[in-house]
């Protein structure tokens, strides 16, 4: 990996650290009102991509995007499939293997961030 993308690298997980407690604040705080967790996660996604990407485009993702006008879709798309991995992630630990929910969340937000590093990696120059 060339140095340019390890930095790039460690501000996303710097920005992706600050959308993880905007995310897992929601999630926490949906499921101490009793939502089920599968939407609390996605509730909770949806607030960490909307923190990470606000933050992303101003620090870590600087560059014109090769999308152009179709950047924040595409950047929402990526999302909406880290969503779907998360929620499949999240009821294959939690239903299945029986993982206590918060632990099966901190893994599953450690997978997500890697396929939403790499997707949106491929769209900016």
């Amino acid at each position: 990996m060339k140095k340019n993308n390890i930095i790039q690298f460690i501000k996303y997980c710097f920005v992706g650290g600050l959308a993880t407690v905007f995310d897992w604040g929601t999630y926490s705080l949906l499921l101490y009102w009793n939502i089920e967790y599968l939407l609390a996660t996605a509730g909770g996604f949806i607030v960490g991509i909307i923190i990470n990407y606000i933050i992303s485009k101003k620090t870590v993702f600087t560059t014109e995007s090769k999308v152009g006008k179709y950047d924040l879709l595409l950047y929402f798309v990526i999302g909406l499939i880290g969503l779907c991995f998360s929620i499949a992630l999240m009821y294959g630990f939690v239903d299945i293997l029986s993982v206590n929910k918060i632990f099966a969340r901190m893994i599953t937000t450690a997978i997500v961030l890697i396929w939403n590093f790499l997707a949106r990696k491929v769209i900016y120059k």
